[in-house]
């Protein structure tokens, strides 16, 4: 079940293609603004990168 729909707050990464990437606020460990990359961070481990030329936008705290 995605995050939002339990009414907790979330980022989402959403590319130009239209692929979503949510992750609870909890959850995020760091939010890297990189040379040429976004990289999220979870506090389980993972670690997801996009490049800028493939970032739609990217939306932090919605409920």
């Amino acid at each position: 079940m995605p995050a939002d729909a339990l009414g907790e707050r979330v980022v989402v990464v959403i590319s130009k293609d239209g692929t979503t990437r949510e992750v609870a606020l909890g959850d995020v460990a760091r939010i890297d603004i990189g040379q040429g990359k976004l990289t999220l961070h979870t506090s389980g481990g993972e670690a997801n990168d996009l490049a800028y030329e493939l970032l739609d936008r990217m939306l932090i705290g919605l409920p």
